[in-house]
């Protein structure tokens, strides 16, 4: 699940010329949010071309981007077996700990055709 969010300038409209998943588009919140549903070793890229039209529409008006995005399992398919107290040698049960896996992105290319 990935979640792209695009600040839009007030009152602009926005012209879609394609997209992979899907997309909101918020007039109130000034914000374009862009949905892929899945991204895997099939589908590991989406596109998302559109136009924004209003007054004073820059590009430096859809910046800062943010991106979000859930993960099943690490990338390397490392995982946690078991946590073990280190003085009694007891085993902690899954509900007495949060596992969180995180991924760093080492390149996010935008592009402006």
């Amino acid at each position: 699940n990935v979640l792209v969010q695009i600040p839009t300038p007030p009152e602009c409209t926005l012209h879609v010329v394609s997209v992979d998943g899907t997309y909101n588009f918020n007039r109130e919140d000034c914000a374009l949010e862009w949905e892929i549903a899945l991204i895997d070793s099939r589908k590991a890229s989406g596109s998302f071309s559109f136009r924004l039209k209003g007054q004073a529409t820059s590009v430096q008006q859809v910046f800062p981007i943010g991106v979000a995005f859930e993960m099943q399992a690490s990338v390397l398919g490392v995982g946690v077996g078991d946590v073990v107290l280190l003085q009694s040698g007891e085993t902690v049960g899954e509900r007495e700990c949060e596992k969180r896996v995180l991924v760093k992105s080492e390149r996010f290319v935008i592009e402006n055709n």
